[in-house]
């Protein structure tokens, strides 16, 4: 069940004060779409073997609808059924409108709600995320002892009215809040451009502290100053994307290397001013945790220089790698990667040849994705040699006309059909995108 973005605003996230539902009919609507959202889930999760945690639920629905009449007295629902690691991942896997619904249910719900409702925030307009920063510093651990010692209507970070001001009641009264900066994971920005700034994220970061995950596409206002922060502010990030980022440099990234040490997943994919100097630090510094690398289209990054081949060398437990469209990728890196690795996009690196396949098909017998994409010099033999080692093959995007690769090869392997075998055209990629 997919999670989607609110469509007002972001006024989902300011629930800090709201009042709990006053009468019984209110009780029932909510607490039916909470219910039909969970009951949802429950119905897939037989696909997962777990008919004992699906029964429990069903049965907790049937529980839940029934509402005294003359009151809210109801019998166990599903917080009382299964245990709080089981609810945890069901909640995760609820869009924002279900988890609100959920919040107002009882005290126990928005207690186990809240972190998840604020785990990732996506609001569409920068007024909406002038007001979650607003909110964050208020009921920030940092500022909140500062905070109850002003004027409520005294303005915190800039000079507003009070139509601009969060729905934040309790907190203005003292009374206690959620510290809901230790609840925010996420920040996708991915298509958010318009809003990222190095001015915006020096308020939005400082209340983070626990991010573990952060993508930025394609800003005009994302430099290196970012970085900085992000690095001092952000100890715990584990994901880190920066597709189309322009203006960070080498000196940006080695900060970030330095100071956040749990980083598995990095991509610097699109134009980055990225060197091969930061692959060789981060190769050398991650070896043991690195899982997925993007550097597609990094023009700084060519095949020639070390960094790929440390990279390939030193990470191990390497599962994704992207380096499409870089320069003079050749065949003797491929032999370098470990048995640990499932997805490799090597498009449009066009002085890859059968050998370089051989040696990949040796090293990685586990690949299960594989785009290879205008490797021009590929022919069958290549192809042949990867479908006879990695036979849990689940994707090889070719060109559209196959390059030197001939029907007769391709034949060869009957099980791959078109889930396995896929034409770039078919994907509606352009030619030098950078996915895998």
């Amino acid at each position: 069940m997919p999670s989607r973005p609110l469509e007002n605003g972001g006024r989902g996230l300011e629930i800090a004060g709201a009042t709990p539902l006053s009468t019984d009919q209110h009780f029932k609507d909510a607490l039916s779409v909470s219910t039909n959202s969970i009951q949802s889930l429950a119905e897939s999760l037989s696909e997962l073997e777990l008919p004992q945690v699906r029964a429990a639920i069903l049965e907790s629905n049937d529980r839940c609808n029934l509402v005294n009449p003359e009151g809210m007295h109801r019998a166990k629902d599903v917080y009382d059924i299964l245990p709080p690691e089981t609810l945890d991942h069901i909640l995760t896997c609820l869009d924002r409108g279900a988890l609100f619904n959920c919040v107002t249910l009882s005290k126990q719900w928005s207690r186990r709600v809240i972190p998840h409702l604020w785990r990732s925030p996506w609001m569409s307009y920068y007024n909406a995320w002038v007001k979650l920063v607003r909110t964050l510093a208020i009921t920030s651990e940092k500022t909140h002892h500062v905070i109850l010692q002003q004027h409520p209507s005294e303005p915190t970070l800039s000079e507003r009215d009070d139509s601009q001001s969060p729905c934040l009641p309790s907190t203005v009264t003292g009374a206690k809040t959620s510290p809901y900066s230790q609840f925010v994971l996420l920040l996708d920005f991915s298509s958010l451009y318009y809003i990222v700034s190095d001015a915006f994220l020096s308020q939005l970061l400082s209340f983070t502290p626990n991010l573990s995950e952060i993508v930025v596409n394609s800003p005009k206002q994302f430099s290196d100053d970012s970085l900085l922060l992000l690095g001092k502010c952000c100890p715990q990030l584990r994901k880190l994307e920066l597709p189309g980022c322009t203006r960070i440099t080498d000196k940006g990234f080695f900060f970030i290397l330095d100071h956040c040490s749990h980083l598995v997943s990095i991509g610097l994919s699109n134009g980055t001013r990225i060197s091969d100097r930061s692959i060789q630090k981060m190769a050398h510094m991650f070896s043991g945790q690195l899982q997925s690398f993007n550097v597609s289209n990094a023009a700084l990054v060519t095949g020639l220089d070390p960094g790929l081949t440390t990279l390939a060398i030193w990470c191990r437990n390497l599962v994704s790698v992207n380096m499409a469209n870089c320069q003079l990728v050749r065949d003797p890196l491929l032999g370098h990667f470990s048995d640990s690795l499932l997805e490799l996009n090597i498009a449009h690196c066009l002085e890859v040849t059968d050998k370089g396949m051989v040696a990949l098909a040796e090293a990685c017998p586990r690949l299960r994705v594989l785009d290879m994409t205008a490797c021009s010099l590929v022919t069958d033999q290549g192809v042949y040699t990867i479908g006879q080692s990695c036979q849990g093959l689940r994707r090889l995007v070719l060109d559209d006309r196959y390059g030197r690769v001939t029907e007769e090869v391709l034949v060869q392997f009957p099980s791959w059909g078109k889930e396995v075998l896929q034409r770039r055209r078919e994907l509606g990629w352009k030619s030098g995108s950078s996915r895998v």
